[in-house]
């Protein structure tokens, strides 16, 4: 084991190596799991949606199926559109106070080029903003993804999606398939 943490500082060390971020960094910050972005979207639709409706998809976070969760952001999207899906997710995600998280701390002090997350927020980009280390934020555009090549440094590409562009937003199985 040792050998292999040597081994692994070394590679790290050299300011040559790309990460991949996932949402269990951020839920430990207090974001929500992927259930948990159910739950959200429903609060914020359900009033509007018929009885079967509501009954179909009342605490379908709870029984943590994903392919459910797809179905319910297919409907979701269909029926309210894109933008005011993740407009509600944005309100929410702007009342979340994150703590403080160790995870974040160490890896945005090792010499990353580039960081890949699925994260919808922003907390590796606060992070470093905070070391005063200075990464661009990118989405899964198409000209955004071109930009991620063997020269690419100081960029955290968004690859399921970004507040601010609300059409890149990966929730729903018509997103997966698109993509």
């Amino acid at each position: 084991m040792d050998r292999f943490d040597r081994k692994f500082v070394e590679i790290i060390s050299q300011g040559d190596s790309i990460i991949l971020v996932g949402s269990g960094i951020s839920v430990g910050t207090g974001f929500p799991t992927w259930g948990g972005l159910v739950k959200i979207v429903y609060e914020g639709i359900h009033s509007e949606c018929e009885t079967n409706i509501q009954e179909r998809y009342a605490n379908l976070w709870e029984k943590n199926d994903p392919e459910k969760f797809l179905q319910f952001f297919d409907f979701a999207e269909e029926r309210f559109g894109k933008g005011s899906i993740v407009s509600i997710l944005e309100e929410a995600f702007g009342k979340i106070k994150p703590t403080h998280s160790e995870i974040y701390s160490i890896i945005t002090d090792w010499p990353i080029k580039v960081y890949l997350t699925t994260n919808y927020d922003s907390e590796l980009k606060r992070y470093l903003n905070n070391k005063e280390i200075v990464f661009i934020e990118k989405g899964n555009s198409i000209d955004d993804l071109r930009t991620l090549n063997s020269g690419a440094k100081n960029y955290i590409y968004k690859i399921h999606g970004d507040f601010r562009n609300p059409d890149t937003f990966i929730l729903s199985e018509k997103d997966y398939l698109k993509v």
